[in-house]
């Protein structure tokens, strides 16, 4: 899901104000601990932040695409300290070409289901070790 911070109004309630929950935590694997996961399979499948091809595609002006550059490498930052802290037991980075995007993904269905296929594949054994001494 997404809410496109900065493009959809946030909710407010009460005294709060609620916006995309990737704000803050985009792999709450954290959250998955919390609420009681004694094992915690996270799944990044945030942006390249370092491709240089997925900002030249882009199409927009330049002042819109450094600004979403620089969002992006600060959401991406953070995505990785919160999951340096909590420290799932598997964490899965499909191989997603950098031509798609969380607005251009739409028609390419096949492409990700696939990226995320070959994530899990490569994942295999430790998955495999996980489930046996689950068992135990």
């Amino acid at each position: 899901t997404m809410a496109l911070p900065s493009v959809i109004e946030p909710v407010k309630r009460n005294n709060q104000i609620l916006v995309d929950g990737g704000v803050l935590n985009n792999v709450p694997a954290d959250q998955a601990r919390a609420l009681g996961a004694d094992v915690v399979i996270a799944v990044n499948v945030g942006l390249d932040v370092h491709d240089d091809r997925l900002w030249q595609k882009v199409g927009l002006p330049a002042i819109l695409v450094d600004s979403w550059r620089a969002d992006a490498i600060s959401s991406s930052a953070l995505t990785d300290v919160r999951l340096a802290l909590a420290r799932p037991e598997v964490l899965l980075r499909p191989p997603i070409p950098s031509d798609i995007t969380t607005l251009t993904g739409f028609t390419r269905a096949a492409e990700i289901i696939a990226a995320g296929e070959a994530a899990v594949k490569e994942a295999l054994p430790r998955l495999r070790e996980l489930a046996g001494s689950a068992r135990r």
